[in-house]
């Protein structure tokens, strides 16, 4: 009696299974491992594919692997960062986190599944504790204090405190917020932004508005989707402005928390499809669609009617 063959999955078949459960779903193929490329809460992940049966991509891998991960600043302390990573790995024996680089650190964390059934519902359990884990990867190691090397969280809390608290300093806040965002991080990039568009104790200055706000855009941070697509549409000089600013503003709806920020996109939009025509916001929405930060902040600001009330915590949420 001849050996059953084993079940399969093609690149294919699990981009199609990903797309079902509402994730995006694109093969890629590079002629050295198969991949599929995929993102939940604005964070990549990959599903790579070993073990082609029989030697035969066409036939079908019999082993998979998620696989995500993280980059750091390279002022974390790599002790506390591996130990960490391995109380992890001890924990949470499924899956295994490694440590690369040396100037800059990047943590990745990879799953592996033998393939026991080529059907949706055994892909969905895969793909389920994979995102528990992803989950318990980003609170537990990246959300870290461990892993916060910068003190960027610190020096934002303290310039919020400054700018809006009992006791204001208008100088330290903006020493803070500059310290905070020379170093990469997005929230500050945008409040400091905020800063030299509204004059609020500095110059005003559109261009360096949109210098902080561009690259706190580029580190995926919404709110600064926001305040492009607002200064952009106001400063607007012709129909590339508009469209870009429309761009933006359908990033910050798509992307920002329900609260004030939100209504003020939505009105922002608004506006917009009012001055843009039906093929020149098709083009924006695309373009929306198609945008991808340099790199996604993870300790992205908080949206509450209490947010200049109370110093703003980083979000533990997956963005």
């Amino acid at each position: 009696m001849s050996e059953l063959q084993k079940p399969t999955l093609l690149p294919e078949d699990v981009a199609k299974m990903l797309q079902e459960m509402g994730y995006r779903g694109r093969v890629i193929d590079d002629g050295a491992i198969a991949k599929v490329e995929s993102a939940t809460n604005g964070s990549k992940f990959f599903v790579n594919f070993f073990s082609p049966q029989d030697d035969d991509r066409s036939k079908g891998f019999e082993e998979i692997q998620f696989d995500t991960g993280f980059g750091l600043r390279y002022d974390v302390n790599a002790a506390k960062l591996v130990g960490r990573c391995n109380r992890f790995n001890a924990e949470y024996r499924f899956a295994k986190l490694s440590v690369w680089g040396q100037k800059y650190r990047y943590i990745t964390m990879k799953i592996d599944f033998l393939v026991t059934a080529n059907d949706f519902t055994s892909f969905q359990r895969c793909a389920s504790m994979f995102f528990s884990l992803m989950q318990s990867f980003m609170e537990e190691v990246i959300e870290s204090d461990d892993c916060k090397g910068d003190g960027c969280s610190d020096l934002h809390s303290d310039a919020i405190q400054f700018q809006f608290g009992v006791n204001r300093d208008p100088k330290a806040a903006i020493e803070a917020y500059r310290i905070a965002a020379e170093r990469g991080f997005a929230g500050s990039q945008n409040n400091l932004g905020d800063l030299y568009e509204t004059a609020a104790n500095l110059p005003k200055s559109d261009e360096f508005a949109v210098y902080w706000y561009t690259r706190a855009a580029e580190r995926g941070e919404p709110t600064a989707y926001l305040s492009l697509a607002t200064l952009l549409s106001e400063k607007s000089v012709d129909r590339e402005m508009l469209i870009e600013a429309a761009k933006f503003a359908f990033l910050a709806v798509g992307q920002l928390p329900e609260g004030f920020n939100m209504k003020i996109a939505n009105d922002c939009l608004a506006s917009l499809k009012n001055l843009l025509t039906a093929d020149d916001l098709a083009l924006a929405e695309q373009r929306a669609k198609s945008w991808e930060p340099l790199y996604q902040e993870h300790r992205l600001m908080s949206d509450s009617p209490q947010a200049h009330d109370i110093v703003e915590q980083p979000s533990k949420t997956i963005h």
